[in-house]
């Protein structure tokens, strides 16, 4: 049995959400694995498909160079409505990467139709205002179709795509600080990505790739505007110690690692990433004398083990700090806690 097929069952209530990961579990042949399901290609029939897909496109984009500005929003149109159809057929037939990117193209596709009622050209790019107000206008009308084909067919890379048009509308819109307007957002996506991963714990339905999105935008999102805030401020306040502004950061980083693990989602701790690095070499040119080959060396081996044993023992690490913590009962709601 597929894992299609189990999370079918499982909406269907014919099986527990517990029984369907017994049962991968026992597919999979490791009881004690339990990573968090993906898949996107699951052939190279579907590539195949994709190929032909990328092809079609080209034949719009070669006839409207030839016609008219008045039938092109027919042309494109009429492109977007065999997309759509095309998406319901793979959607249908369980192909979800052909179903993701005919869905793409269809987002395109209607755009470019109705762009022009909706988003005139903003003529010279020198007429910023006119250029402002068309970018608002042609994001908006993405947002919208992205909103439309995700209601619809469900397909979790869309959430990708429509969060990452929401945060450059809220970039245009807001008048706000760069950094809060980013800090705000990535928050804002990672808090609705919670509540999905609450409404599916063991992760066998669909939430949980839409909440994985939502981690992937908002995590380095998030992470940046905390980092860059902690560089501010100690510049502010007139600190020169730049040692103890890398132990801060050090110790952001890890914190973040932490949440990442309450939550079970490694985009957390991927964004620290580079905060890791420079924070650990400018420790080591501080507090050693080593050679600047020897420090370059250092800091990769470091944060290498680090993602290395967080990636193969993420779930044991897991499992020991959260049933260290009081509260369990609590605890318990965590996604995949166990």
């Amino acid at each position: 049995m597929k894992p299609d097929d189990i999370d079918k069952a499982v909406a269907k209530g014919i099986i527990t959400p517990e029984q369907a990961q017994a049962l991968k579990d026992e597919a999979a042949g490791d009881p004690g694995a339990k990573e968090e399901p993906f898949s996107l290609v699951d052939s190279f029939g579907a590539v195949f498909v994709v190929v032909g897909l990328l092809i079609l496109q080209g034949a719009p984009q070669l006839f409207s160079a030839v016609l008219s500005e008045t039938l092109r929003p027919l042309l494109f149109g009429g492109f977007a409505v065999i997309y759509w159809a095309l998406t319901e057929i793979f959607v249908r037939g369980r192909r979800r990467l052909p179903a993701t990117v005919a869905t793409v193209l269809f987002v395109y596709n209607a755009t470019s139709a109705v762009r022009l009622f909706v988003a005139p050209d903003p003529g010279p790019v020198s007429d910023i205002d006119r250029f402002a107000s068309w970018e608002v206008g042609h994001l908006t009308v993405i947002a919208v179709f992205l909103a439309l084909a995700l209601a619809r067919f469900r397909l979790p890379l869309l959430v990708l795509g429509l969060a990452l048009t929401l945060v450059a509308l809220a970039f245009r819109l807001l008048d706000a600080s760069p950094l809060w307007i980013m800090g705000g957002c990535g928050l804002a996506a990672i808090l609705i990505g919670i509540l999905l991963d609450l409404r599916d714990p063991t992760r066998t339905g669909p939430w949980h790739e839409w909440a994985m999105w939502l981690f992937v935008v908002g995590s380095p999102l998030l992470v940046h505007a905390m980092f860059m805030n902690l560089i501010r401020e100690h510049m502010e306040a007139g600190r020169t110690d730049g040692a103890a502004l890398a132990g801060l950061a050090l110790g952001l980083a890890f914190v973040v690692s932490f949440v990442g693990l309450l939550l079970d989602r490694r985009s957390l701790v991927a964004s620290c990433l580079i905060y890791l690095a420079f924070s650990f070499a400018y420790l080591l040119d501080r507090g050693t004398a080593l050679s600047p080959q020897i420090q370059l060396g250092i800091v990769p081996l470091i944060i290498g083990a680090y993602v290395i044993v967080l990636g193969v023992a993420w779930r044991p690490i897991r499992r020991g700090v959260l049933g260290a913590l009081p509260g369990q009962a609590w605890l318990r709601h965590l996604p995949r806690y166990s």
